[in-house]
Order: structure tokens, then sequence, then C-alpha cells
């Protein structure tokens, strides 16, 4: 997840995986969105056949000057299954 601020400056960034890339979330999409009008919604998202696209959500804060952004890797997310031994089978 990534916080950044109203003026679309980044504050913090915090991942899971080496593998996933905080810069790769699609922050620079938000300037184009009427936030006031869309406080919440989702920036991005994976097709079922690209292992490398990125599902992420926002969310304004009506409390503070943030904006949060939740993001899900899928490519970070396969390695670690691989990894890790285990496998999906539909």
């Amino acid at each position: 997840f990534a916080v950044i601020s109203k003026e679309f400056i980044p504050l913090t960034a915090v991942a899971d995986s080496e593998a996933f890339d905080v810069a790769s979330l699609p922050i620079q999409q938000l300037k184009g969105v009427d936030l006031q009008t869309n406080p919440k919604g989702v920036l991005s998202q994976a097709g079922l056949i690209s292992s490398s696209a990125i599902y992420s959500y926002y969310h304004v804060s009506a409390k503070y000057p943030y904006i949060i952004v939740v993001a899900y890797d899928a490519k970070a997310s396969d390695s670690c299954f691989l990894s890790c031994g285990l496998s999906v089978h539909a």
C-alpha cells in the first residue's frame, strides 16, 4: 500500500514482497479523477491472462489530507506460490 498527499506526493509505501515495485502503482492516474465526486474506486485491474498486471484501489480520507492506495501484484503472488511449492488447480 501507499499513502500519498492530496497533491499526489508519495509520503510512505509498504510492500510484503521484494518482487513488488511500489513505483508501479498507477498513482498518476489519480490526477484525472475528480476526487470530490469519486472519493474511492479502482485504479487498475489485472486481466485473466496477464500475470504482470496489478489490481489497485484508492480511498480518499475524509478526515486527513491523504489518499491510500492498496494494490495486489498477481505476479509477486504467483511467485510466492511457486517458490513455496504450492499450486493452484482449477
